[in-house]
């Protein structure tokens, strides 16, 4: 049997519950943003041997290695909950396609707390080994695929709802969108 699946439309998911999503997820992101900016920041300030001090800490601005992928993980963190709001229906009929929608509402909630549960434990790792005098740059270890962990959480979303909804066109268009997005995001400093 062959499951047929609707389009990915405003309609389908619903026109308010749909703007809402998007308001939901910018704010979100430009609050991540500013968060994760801010734990930087901190990052800097903790630490003894660059001598900042409160004067000069408002000049001190983040590389745009940094802020890029602080955008782009803001980005796609919001995304998750531009998903679980999406998903949010509250009366469907179909049950495969309600298993399906709680499935991906499940998962982005779980992706979007992971993530943040990692970041913490990152971060922590950071202030602890920079009072031993070592310093850790994620650029040095890692370089540019560090990159794929935004991209990897945006794309994970778009395939759970891809499973409910025909959505091949519309990823493409939205990462071009998420990419953009990520970029704004970079030229807001804290």
């Amino acid at each position: 049997m062959k499951i047929i699946k609707k389009h990915f439309t405003i309609t389908e998911i619903g026109s308010i519950r749909f703007y809402i999503g998007l308001v939901l997820g910018a704010g979100y992101a430009i609050i991540l943003n500013l968060l994760l900016q801010l734990f930087r920041k901190t990052f800097h300030f903790v630490n003894v041997d660059y001598g900042i001090t409160l004067t000069n800490l408002n000049y001190q601005t983040l590389s745009f290695y940094d802020s890029f992928f602080n955008g782009l993980l803001a980005t796609s963190l919001a995304f998750c909950i531009t998903t679980y709001y999406w998903m949010n229906k509250p009366v469907i009929k179909n049950r495969n396609t309600k298993s399906r929608i709680r499935f991906a509402q499940t998962n982005a909630i779980f992706m979007f707390s992971y993530i943040l549960m990692f970041l913490s434990r990152v971060y922590l790792m950071y202030f602890s080994s920079n009072f031993n005098s070592t310093y850790y740059s994620i650029q040095e270890y890692f370089g540019y695929s560090v990159y794929t962990l935004p991209l990897f959480i945006f794309l994970f979303n778009w395939v759970y709802i891809s499973k409910v909804y025909k959505s091949f066109r519309i990823v493409g268009i939205s990462t071009l969108i998420f990419i953009c997005v990520g970029y704004l995001l970079n030229l807001i400093k804290l």
